[in-house]
């Protein structure tokens, strides 16, 4: 049950850095869009990215609810 216990937390602080990476690319989008000429192109990746890293955290999360730990 330990070990269970200790890849729950893993996943948890795997599932905190993929959140932060969603907002901060999501940050870096519109900050391309508003302050650099012609940086639609570049925000469009980095919204991309954003989006990866929230499928990252929804595959996370499922994972623990699915193991649960009691």
């Amino acid at each position: 049950m330990q070990n269970k216990e200790k890849f729950v937390e893993m996943l948890n602080d795997a599932l905190k850095y993929e959140y932060n990476d969603f907002f901060a690319y999501r940050r870096e989008s519109m900050l391309f869009k508003e302050k650099i000429v012609d940086g639609e192109k570049l925000a469009e990746e980095f919204l991309s990215l954003s989006n990866m890293e929230l499928r990252h955290a929804d595959i996370l999360s499922n994972k623990i609810v699915e193991l649960g730990v009691e």
